[in-house]
């Protein structure tokens, strides 16, 4: 039986932190695969991991870069003895990287996450230029964001897509009695699912909203994301308020983090993720759910997206901040309901055709076993 570490720094609301629990879902069912779990944070927002049964360490740390650390996940290793540490992030790669060379433990390094371009001197840069040469595999979930870091797909540089369980949207509610729920009932939906940072864009949402507004009643906007996690992202989410005229607070809606995430996005007419334009999505799960659920995509150009939402078939592509753009293609997609439709179709048959989650369990089991026969 294959033993793995996967060590994560956190597993609370995220994009690659969904995307780790779903895999140890999908491998922890075959029996053969035998997973536990390092984490550096006790927050665990997808608790249906905590059903599978798996060990969890929680590794929890005391400063940004504390040394205790290393001793801990030794006496892991030394107990649970993995053939392979799967790390997601470059703080778990750190701590892995001399723990896995010293135990001769294969490394998979799954640190490239976002397409956003590496260059010196940023530190993002200096860190993968560091800790690349001791990986066994690099992995990354897009196309871009191998490109962002200067590498082409080899036998250690690796693209596995994100993978979606379509499964997660079969019970969901009537999306008739969620907008009841909401308190939106009889209201077309624009929303955006992305928590509060600086690497999303929510003031050209805002703006683009408004622009609907100032021509239609009958819209609702709606952002989805914690806003609450610590001091940057509520100083974002104040300047968002600062941006909403008086007259549209009650048309423009911060949902905060919530635990029903699927129901909500099946209330939307449109999905929309906009981003800043220092950063680059790698695959993102908003869009895959907003796909999954049928729904039109607006989303920023540039990295992974590019991959995910083919343009003017699943979806617009707009560039950075255009926020004329943005609105442009609501009002579009609002005013004919066939082309939003069949956008929706076709995201939706995308998703299964090239990012379902079957694909994207036999593609790690597959690289677990090259690994283990090397």
């Amino acid at each position: 039986m294959t033993r793995v570490l996967l060590f994560i720094d956190y597993l609370r609301a995220g994009g690659k932190e969904r995307q780790a629990v779903e895999l140890l879902k999908a491998l922890s069912k075959s029996g053969d695969i035998q997973f536990q779990v390092a984490v550096m944070n006790e927050e665990i927002h997808y608790h249906d991991v905590l059903d599978l049964g798996i060990p969890i360490h929680f590794l929890i740390r005391k400063m940004r870069k504390d040394p205790a650390i290393f001793p801990k996940l030794y006496k892991i290793c030394k107990d649970f003895r993995p053939h392979i540490i799967h790390t997601w992030d470059f703080v778990s790669t750190f701590y892995a990287t001399p723990i896995a060379k010293l135990l001769g433990i294969k490394l998979v390094a799954g640190f490239i996450r976002s397409a956003t371009p590496r260059r010196f001197p940023q530190e993002s840069w200096v860190r993968t230029k560091l800790l690349y040469p001791f990986a066994d595999v690099v992995l990354s979930n897009s196309r871009a964001g191998l490109e962002a870091n200067h590498l082409v797909p080899s036998g250690k540089n690796r693209l596995i897509y994100n993978g979606f369980d379509l499964s997660r949207i079969y019970s969901l509610k009537d999306p008739r009695l969620s907008k009841i729920d909401l308190g939106i009932d009889g209201q077309y939906v624009v929303g955006m699912v992305a928590n509060l940072s600086r690497m999303k864009d929510h003031a050209t949402f805002i703006s683009a909203a408004q622009r609907i507004l100032r021509h239609r009643e009958d819209v609702m906007f709606l952002v989805v994301g914690d806003y609450l996690k610590n001091d940057e992202r509520y100083s974002i989410y104040l300047d968002c308020q600062k941006r909403i005229a008086p007259g549209f607070k009650n048309k423009i809606r911060f949902l905060g983090r919530r635990e029903d995430v699927e129901n909500i996005v099946s209330t939307f007419d449109i999905g929309v993720l906009t981003t800043s334009r220092v950063h680059r999505e790698g695959i993102s799960n908003s869009i895959m759910e907003y796909m999954a659920l049928g729904k039109p995509v607006i989303a920023t150009r540039g990295g992974g997206t590019e991959e995910l939402v083919v343009e003017n078939e699943t979806g617009f592509l707009v560039e950075p901040g255009d926020e004329g753009k943005v609105a442009e293609y609501v009002g579009e997609l609002l005013g004919n309901r066939g082309l939003s439709l069949m956008m929706g179709g076709k995201g939706k048959e995308r998703l299964q055709r090239h990012f379902g989650i079957e694909r994207m369990e036999n593609e790690y089991r597959q690289l677990y076993a090259l690994l283990l026969s090397h």
